[in-house]
């Protein structure tokens, strides 16, 4: 299975999103996240114990 950026992120920029998840399976996800210059990451990393 291949991905290709450029595509992933013109639908993420479709979406209007920064997040745009690609894959996901029952172990892990996947996704392109992307800041413009400057701006705050309001993510926080997830924990699933």
């Amino acid at each position: 299975m291949r991905f290709r950026i450029p595509g992933l992120d013109s639908q993420r920029k479709e979406s209007g999103k920064s997040y745009l998840e690609f894959l996901r399976t029952e172990s892990l996800s996947a996704g392109l996240y992307v800041l413009r210059p400057g701006e705050h990451d309001l993510q926080a990393a997830a924990y699933r114990g």
